[in-house]
């Protein structure tokens, strides 16, 4: 009889209905302070962050230990990393939802020209 199977081939099987499965927890990777990216080559000082890409109230530039610059919220002193890409700067505030997970609110400043 094993050989009528492998002549004719075994019946197939009926398609397994994929598994349901709930949707991963999205996270944003956490860049170490001191990662902030700049695209940007009119870039070279924090006169030129200030003029080009002027931060919401609340906010201002500071300079990390190792003196990188970064983003620092007045009300708390929480420290941003940030990125400059295409005439945009953006860094993530994260914030925790009601039913407890981490949530992020992207800030975006759109390059201003002197």
């Amino acid at each position: 009889m094993s050989f009528l199977k492998r002549l004719f081939g075994r019946k197939k099987a009926e398609p397994k209905e994929p598994e349901k499965r709930e949707a991963p927890v999205q996270s944003k990777p956490d860049f170490p302070l001191g990662e902030s990216i700049i695209s940007d080559p009119d870039i070279k000082t924090f006169a030129d962050l200030n003029r080009h890409y002027p931060l919401p109230a609340g906010f201002e530039y500071q300079t990390a230990a190792k003196g990188y610059p970064v983003i620092v919220r007045s009300e708390d002193g929480t420290r941003f990393s940030f990125l400059i890409e295409a005439g945009m700067l953006t860094f993530d505030e994260p914030y925790t939802r009601e039913d407890g997970r981490t949530a992020y609110k992207t800030t975006e400043v759109f390059k201003r020209s002197p």
